[in-house]
């Protein structure tokens, strides 16, 4: 049987704690229920046109807006990652 050199538990203690980091972070990382209805009946008041654009990658899509997806990865949302909560909307060239 093989032992564990300085390397390998040096690696396998690594990869613990990077994978604990992340799923505590991905389990924080979620819109509050609250806020995203707030955020769909926002988006409900305004009519969204196809915006032309010269560089397409600076478009945010409302259309990533959906109450079956997380808030927090909605084009334009941004989110506190320890709370959840919506701390800032970037509107601009979503067509509004």
């Amino acid at each position: 049987m093989r032992k564990l050199n300085f390397h390998n538990l040096f690696l396998i203690v690594y990869l613990f704690t990077f994978c604990f980091i992340v799923s505590h972070s991905l389990l924080a990382f979620r819109c509050l229920s609250d806020q995203s209805s707030a955020l769909l009946q926002l988006k409900q008041e305004f009519v969204i046109q196809k915006p032309y654009f010269d560089d397409p990658s600076e478009a945010k899509n409302m259309d990533t807006w959906k109450a079956s997806s997380d808030c927090c990865v909605w084009d334009g949302v941004t989110c506190n990652i320890s709370t959840g909560h919506v701390i800032s909307l970037d509107l601009s060239n979503s067509g509004l």
